[in-house]
């Protein structure tokens, strides 16, 4: 899709070595909360490996909890292309808490494409999570997201304008609130420089922070690159020329006191993106 050879994960060996990578980092971090996106049930890409079914056990020892939550924003039973065809997805968000999820609900998002190719294409959605807190009538809201990557922009502007729809709505009752994943756009007030665009391959969109009221904090962090291109592979090639993107954040609502947040640099090792992990507090 970014120009590349290769649909697949080279074999099924490979997609459990990167799982394994990716579970020894969550597990690290001992987390009260995560979200991820792209985490496939059963597809060809990655050999029908249940992704899920590696993850909850793992992180259930560190978490002290099993509390989970799965939306499907990919599910086709054959995609035709490209060529070789990228076959049976079964894919989407997962989000898991140490705190109770009381309730979760998955909302879908405008979709730009028309049929027949939307038949076989994303239905990007959020996956919104309720956590009651302790003492309080009101409720922490996380929402996981992974936003339009492949229109031509109004996809992208119709998604970002529901999500914060949904935003305002939670705030409105007083509720904390958190949105964040794969944007597939930058926040306007993120300095790229240090990653300069190629004319030639996949750009991303922008989310201008001016669009957001005072009331909300728009964080990406530039240290390091959240993503990577696919269109050619990384390990052993130069990185003259190699296009990097920051994409992946976090919206947090003002009754929400950030203590940290940064971009893990874990050089691409076993996906595509690194993470980025914020400690924060309800007020």
């Amino acid at each position: 899709m970014d120009g590349g050879t290769h649909v697949y994960t080279a074999d099924e060996a490979r997609v459990k070595e990167n799982m394994a990578g990716i579970t020894d980092f969550l597990t690290s971090q001992e987390p009260d909360i995560v979200m991820l996106q792209e985490l496939d049930l059963s597809s060809t890409r990655s050999h029908k490996i249940n992704e899920a079914e590696i993850l909850v056990p793992a992180l259930s020892e560190v978490m002290g909890s099993t509390d989970h939550t799965f939306a499907n924003n990919y599910k086709a039973v054959f995609v035709p292309y490209p060529i070789p065809p990228l076959g049976k997805v079964d894919s989407g968000l997962f989000t898991m808490s140490r705190f109770s999820i009381e309730s979760s609900a998955r909302v879908s998002l405008p979709c730009p494409f028309s049929w027949p190719i939307r038949t076989v294409n994303l239905k990007r959605c959020l996956l919104v999570n309720r956590m009651p807190i302790e003492g309080s009538d009101k409720e922490l809201v996380v929402i996981d997201l992974h936003l339009e990557a492949y229109d031509s922009g109004e996809g992208k502007i119709a998604q970002t304008k529901a999500l914060l729809e949904v935003l305002e709505e939670e705030y409105a009752k007083g509720n904390y609130v958190i949105a964040g994943g794969d944007f597939n756009q930058t926040f306007s007030n993120v300095d790229t420089s240090a990653y300069p665009d190629n004319p030639d391959g996949w750009l991303p969109g922008k989310i201008d922070v001016s669009d957001f009221g005072s009331e909300w904090s728009l964080l990406m962090d530039a240290s390091s690159p959240t993503c990577r291109s696919l269109i050619k592979p990384y390990a052993g090639e130069s990185r003259e020329g190699f296009q990097f993107y920051v994409i992946d954040g976090l919206i947090v609502s003002d009754n929400i006191t950030i203590e940290s947040f940064q971009t893990i640099d874990l050089d691409f090792v076993c996906t595509d993106h690194n993470p980025v992990v914020m400690e924060f507090v309800l007020e």
